[in-house]
């Protein structure tokens, strides 16, 4: 069952258990698939970002570069699984569930950086980024709103 899936211009990304797999849609009812690998991580969530699939999962989130072959660049220990993710600049943001929020920094994908952890009321499942603005869905407590644009990130 696919638990992630993201565009990336004419590239979708896909995990699905223990799997990522890369489609080209340039013919976009005809998906040719063009790489896929396994991995221990239990994929939850996927980004696809120039030639990086950012993946988020149950332990921890990983990133893999996708350019001529899939394969890992970048982990990083996370507080638990996580549900959903979005992206500003070179920021990753992830939510947690009741372990709140992750900014990650991936401006070096090889060693991403946890920027900051956001502890919020509620139960977060979802995030989004529009503009300078992260909205944050939470189970308990509806729609918080934070203003982003000082440093990229939850500071």
């Amino acid at each position: 069952m696919a638990t992630g899936i993201s565009l990336y211009g004419n590239t979708l990304f896909l995990v699905y258990e223990s799997w990522l797999t890369v489609f080209d849609v340039s013919t976009p009812s005809e998906p040719v698939e063009v790489y896929y690998t396994s991995y221990f991580n239990d994929g939850e969530e996927v980004i696809g970002r120039n030639s990086y699939a950012y993946v988020g999962g149950r332990y921890g989130f990983d990133i893999y570069n996708i350019n001529g072959s899939v394969f890992p660049v970048g982990h990083i220990g996370t507080a638990g699984s996580t549900l959903n993710m979005a992206v500003h600049g070179n920021t990753i943001f992830l939510a947690h569930g009741y372990e709140g929020l992750t900014a990650v920094n991936v401006s070096n994908p090889a060693e991403p950086q946890i920027d900051s952890v956001l502890t919020v009321f509620g139960y977060v499942n979802s995030v989004a980024v529009l503009g300078n603005f992260l909205y944050i869905g939470t189970a308990d407590s509806g729609i918080q709103v934070l203003n982003i644009a000082s440093d990229g990130g939850t500071g």
